[in-house]
């Protein structure tokens, strides 16, 4: 008798669910899309987002090649706030529009540029918009004025989510639904008299 059916006979469910993601690395992508309730979308290398909150207009060049997604500030200031570190920044797109966040840093993340030194960048969370998913994403924030793109979206944001064609862009109009508020809880009845 063979081993390996030996040990998928008696291998616990998740454990088997394990080695057939590990055997097939398609499978896992399409593990990760079927478990969020929808297959990867195709879109084009470039679309256009919203960034919530503010509703911000921002064309994105979609970007295997980077693990981490950018986004185009103009300035941002790092405070401190009960022990935390804090962002304030002015978001800007292509037609100059801007919103100013204030923003809880999650980490710090090292880039570099094409020619440059290596530098610290600090990473928030923001909610983007694209076609009609909406999902938080981990932004290193920079100054891409000189980008035509100024949000670029990485692996980490894509996979599992967004399949990119090259020869494609502007495919689909970010339409996503405002996040459903909790529904109140019914208050117990007083009784006032």
């Amino acid at each position: 008798m063979s081993l390996i059916p030996r040990i998928f006979r008696l291998a616990p469910l998740p454990l088997l669910a394990a080695a057939a993601l590990w055997a097939s690395p398609e499978a896992g992508a399409q593990a990760t899309a079927e478990s969020q309730g929808r297959a990867p979308i195709m879109l084009g290398w470039a679309e256009r987002t919203r960034i919530f909150p503010g509703n911000l207009p921002v064309q994105a060049k979609l970007d295997t090649g980077a693990n981490t997604s950018s986004l185009n500030v103009e300035n941002y200031e790092l405070v401190e706030h009960d022990g935390k570190t804090w962002a304030r920044v002015k978001a800007v797109n292509r037609a100059d529009a801007s919103r100013e966040y204030e923003l809880e840093v999650v980490r710090f993340s090292k880039t570099k540029d094409h020619d440059g030194p290596l530098r610290l960048r600090p990473v928030v969370k923001l909610e983007i918009c694209i076609a009609n998913i909406r999902a938080p994403a981990e932004l290193n924030l920079s100054k891409r004025r000189t980008f035509i793109y100024k949000l670029l979206l990485g692996r980490r944001f894509l996979a599992g989510k967004i399949t990119v064609d090259p020869s494609r862009k502007f495919t689909i109009e970010p339409r996503c639904s405002k996040p459903r508020k909790r529904p109140r809880r019914p208050r117990p009845a007083v009784d006032r008299r």
